[in-house]
């Protein structure tokens, strides 16, 4: 079993993920310079960010 941090919440917008506190407090961007789609927690340990551009 995986432990995922509860803190952390991805939502996709134009060229960027942002991650959002469940406060709604924006904590900041990953700027992608893509287009940008389906955004996941991956790896071993679950805290690689995995997501699709184009």
């Amino acid at each position: 079993m995986i432990n995922r941090p509860r803190a952390i919440i991805l939502a996709v917008s134009a060229c960027r993920v942002l991650i959002i506190s469940p406060q709604g407090k924006v904590l900041g961007p990953v700027l992608t310079g893509k287009a940008t789609a389906n955004v996941a927690f991956g790896g071993k340990d679950g805290k690689t960010v995995i997501f699709d551009s184009s």
